[in-house]
């Protein structure tokens, strides 16, 4: 049963992993069927399962296999998007929202930015589009409020390599006493007059 979009408002945002999440729908033309199916449903729903969505795609006259709408559940939660179970009991296999359902095909296909109310949260980014076989790939960051950043890194970056390049950054930051010295107004004697 559809919810509308208001009712999933009192979640807590998740931290959605919105490049994987880019990804995901970049390489692989099932998980773009269903995506764009969720960005353009006018109701969310808090749960979607296996066998509706596979019902839903074929009536427009794609055929889907099962295990890939499963796969790309597993998927999607693994993005922090919602949470997977695996039918029992009678009970249909599907995925429970944790972030709304039109929002995630948004974010996917690059119409919504993937902010939350956390804007300096390190885990929600986003992805300025590059050609498949780069070997890099650009995400732009807000550093301060009038301060955009581009970090351009490698696109098969692993964890302990992130891990590195924050302590660079950590290691290269100003202590706040030095940053207020250096916006400090320069007095008389630091522009080079000489004294009376």
């Amino acid at each position: 049963m559809g919810a509308h979009q208001g009712d999933i408002q009192n979640i807590s945002p998740p931290r959605v992993d919105a490049a994987r999440l880019r990804l995901i729908y970049r390489t692989s033309a099932v998980a773009r069927w269903v995506l764009e199916d969720f960005a353009g449903r006018e109701n969310s729903q808090r749960e979607s399962s296996v066998d509706t969505l596979q019902e839903r795609l074929e009536s427009t006259g794609r055929s889907v296999d099962r295990r890939a709408i499963i796969d790309l559940f597993k998927q999607l939660s693994e993005c922090g998007c919602g949470e997977f179970t695996v039918g029992r009991k009678g009970r249909k296999t599907r995925l429970r929202w944790l972030e709304d359902q039109i929002r995630v095909g948004k974010i996917a296909a690059g119409r919504e930015s993937p902010l939350t109310g956390d804007p300096n949260s390190p885990a929600i980014v986003t992805v300025i589009e590059t050609p498949p076989d780069s070997e890099f790939v650009a995400y732009p960051f807000s550093l301060r409020s009038d301060l955009p950043v581009t970090l351009k890194l490698p696109r098969d970056l692993r964890r302990s390599e992130a891990q590195r390049l924050g302590e660079f950054i950590s290691a290269i930051a100003l202590p706040d006493d030095e940053i207020a010295l250096l916006n400090a107004p320069e007095s008389d004697d630091a522009s080079g007059t000489p004294p009376s």
